[in-house]
C-alpha cells in the first residue's frame, strides 16, 4: 500500500477552468451574440441604400393632371417656386416634397370641395436639361421611368460631331460619363430624374460621322445629279 499514491477525492479528479479559458469562452459568446444582433441591421442597411427613395415632385417639375368630368382641373400644370401647382384654384395645394400618394390624396381632397367623390389620373413630369451634341438643346418635361437615351433622342438626337455611344449626366452634385446603352449599367443611371443635366460631348478626333459620312453624303448628292443630267442629255439624243 505504500507503493500507491493516494486517490484524490472525486471533487478534485475534474480540472476546473483556469481565468484564460473562461475569458475565452465568454468572449466568444459575446462575439456571437453582436454577430446576430448585427446581421438583420446590416440587411435592414443594405436594403435601404439598394432601395431607390419614393420619387417627390421639385419646383420645375410638372404633373400631368385629369380630374373626370372637371376639364377646369384638367390639364399639365408646372410646379412653381413656392412647392403648388400654378393654378388659379390648386395653388393652394402644396405639391413638392411629399410623396405621390400623398400628392394625389391632398388634390382628392381640395378637389372634394368641388365635386363628389372626384376621380383623378396623376402623371409625374420631371424637369431634365439635355444639352451639348444634340440637334434642339433644351429643357424637357419627362416621365420619370424615361431611359437617358430616349431623352438625348427627345431632344433632337446626336449631330455629326458628337461622341458616339457617350453621355456626360450631372446628377445631385455628381457627374458621371458613360454609355446609355451598357446592359451592365447601374440602374439609377439608366433613367432620368429631376433636375438632370445630360450633356453629349464632341468627338475628340476625326470620326466616320463626322468626316467620312459627310463626304460620302456630298458625292452621292453629285453623284445623283450627274445621273439625272446624263439622263436628260441621252435623252435629248434619241429624240433627235
Amino acid at each position: 500500500m505504500s507503493g500507491l499514491s493516494p486517490r484524490l477525492p472525486h471533487w478534485r479528479r475534474h480540472a476546473v477552468p483556469g481565468p484564460q479559458r473562461v475569458s475565452r469562452a465568454t468572449g466568444g459568446v459575446v462575439l456571437a451574440a453582436a454577430l446576430l444582433l448585427a446581421t438583420p441591421l446590416m440587411a435592414e442597411a443594405n436594403a435601404q441604400a439598394t432601395t431607390p427613395a419614393p420619387l417627390t415632385l421639385r419646383p420645375g417639375d410638372a404633373v400631368k393632371l385629369v380630374v373626370w368630368e372637371s376639364p377646369n382641373f384638367s390639364g399639365e400644370f408646372e410646379v412653381a417656386p413656392n412647392g403648388t401647382l400654378r393654378h388659379p384654384l390648386l395653388n393652394r395645394v402644396p405639391v413638392a416634397g411629399i410623396p405621390l400618394d400623398s400628392v394625389r390624396a391632398r388634390l382628392v381632397a381640395f378637389l372634394g370641395e368641388y365635386q363628389r367623390e372626384p376621380a383623378i389620373d396623376l402623371a409625374p413630369l420631371v424637369r431634365v436639361t439635355v444639352g451639348g451634341e444634340v440637334r434642339s438643346p433644351g429643357v424637357l418635361l419627362l416621365p420619370p421611368e424615361t431611359l437617358v437615351s430616349d431623352a438625348v433622342v427627345k431632344a433632337g438626337s446626336t449631330t455629326a460631331t458628337a461622341k458616339e455611344r457617350t453621355v456626360a449626366l450631372e446628377r445631385g452634385g455628381r457627374k458621371r460619363e458613360f454609355d446609355p446603352g451598357d446592359a451592365k449599367l447601374d440602374p439609377q443611371w439608366r433613367t432620368v430624374q429631376s433636375g438632370d443635366r445630360i450633356t453629349v460631348p464632341r468627338a475628340n478626333g476625326r470620326s466616320f460621322r463626322s468626316v467620312i459620312l459627310p463626304i460620302l453624303q456630298v458625292a452621292t448628292a453629285l453623284g445623283s445629279a450627274y445621273l439625272s443630267a446624263y439622263i436628260v442629255l441621252q435623252s435629248r439624243r434619241d429624240l433627235e
